[in-house]
């Protein structure tokens, strides 16, 4: 897939610019964090395919998916934490390497390979080769 979705990019790059805005501010103890806080969380609420985001993937190493952070109560809490953890762990690696919507890409190409029935027809097939009575 290649994202031509002008919304799209543009939501992501925010996302980028504020997420950066929240660690730095975060890290100087300025008290303007719920403001950014709560357009990170609208932009992750409401934006189709922002799961595709260096930020989002980030969560998947803390074994949180999208799809179960939707489904958490506290949700701000959750993303305050990480925020923390990103912060922590990912985001100097970013600053070093720089941003580009060719992760974007990336991410939704991993996720639909994940999705597809080839790789689903390999595992039935080496299954059935390597066991017996074992049918579709």
């Amino acid at each position: 897939m290649i994202i031509t979705d002008d919304k799209l990019i543009k939501q992501v790059e925010r996302l980028r610019e504020l997420v950066t805005s929240y660690c730095i501010l975060t890290k100087k103890n300025v008290d303007t964090t719920s403001e950014i806080l709560n357009e990170i969380y609208q932009i992750i609420v409401s934006i189709e395919k922002i799961q595709y985001t260096e930020f989002i993937a980030f969560w998947k190493t803390l074994d949180i998916s999208y799809s179960f952070f939707e489904k958490l109560p506290n949700q701000k809490v959750i993303l305050k934490e990480l925020l923390q953890k990103y912060y922590d762990r990912r985001r100097k690696l970013y600053d070093k390497m720089g941003y580009t919507n060719i992760t974007v890409h990336a991410l939704y190409d991993d996720s639909s390979r994940k999705k597809g029935v080839s790789g689903i027809d390999k595992i039935i097939d080496i299954i059935q080769k390597n066991f017996r009575n074992v049918t579709r």
